[in-house]
């Protein structure tokens, strides 16, 4: 099953590689343990995200990990705290969610329907 897993992640460089070319330098990049290839902070990005879009996300793990402690303490299910609030707190919290899920949904560049993987067939 490892053996699959490791074939088909391998596959994958070829059918995402916009080249034979890139392809290869992925791969190059790979054996030769350069692993600056999409790891490099460039024009303030870091793979493709800019840097507010990184501290969006980290803290959306902070506050994932305080929320899921917090109901680990209180030994109630995750769901249950948001149940138990009243309305108005609840409304808030799940308006926020909404609202941070349209804002910040779509990362990257290329985001466009266009760019779905299985369109370029």
């Amino acid at each position: 099953m490892i053996l699959t897993f490791l074939a088909v992640t391998f596959a994958w460089i070829f059918f995402r590689a916009g080249t034979m070319g890139s392809a290869m330098n992925i791969i190059k990049g790979m054996i030769s343990g350069s692993w600056t290839l999409g790891f490099s902070i460039v024009n303030d990005s870091f793979m493709g995200k800019a840097m507010y879009e990184w501290w969006i996300i980290i803290a959306s793990l902070i506050a994932l990990t305080i929320f899921d402690v917090t109901a680990k303490v209180l030994k109630k299910e995750p769901w249950e705290l948001l149940y138990n609030l009243h309305e108005i707190p609840r409304g808030v919290v799940f308006l926020g969610l909404a609202l941070v899920s349209v804002t910040y949904g779509i990362y990257g560049q290329g985001n466009e329907i266009r760019s779905f993987i299985y369109m370029n067939f």
